[in-house]
């Protein structure tokens, strides 16, 4: 299912109440509310065409993460490193 999962029940646990990350060497803090625990997902940045021929696959994708408290979201062009492993 992507990068988030982490394959067991406690896991999957963390997951639903949010982890802690970093990016670019600095723990992701919320924009709006300075909550640090986040889930996120991979989000791929086609388009109509590339979705028309099939060649999503192709496309860049991005990093939706979102605060486990307020449930705003920060996008990155880049992975977040998970800090709770």
């Amino acid at each position: 299912m992507g990068w988030f999962d982490g394959g067991d029940e406690q896991d999957e646990r963390a997951d639903a109440v949010g982890r802690r990350y970093a990016v670019a060497g600095r723990q992701l803090r919320c924009a709006h509310c300075g909550g640090e625990q986040f889930t996120g997902r991979e989000v791929p940045l086609g388009s109509r065409t590339s979705t028309m021929l099939d060649t999503e696959w192709l496309a860049a994708g991005a990093f939706a993460m979102t605060c486990a408290t307020c449930r705003a979201i920060q996008w990155f062009a880049v992975q977040p490193e998970r800090l709770d492993a």
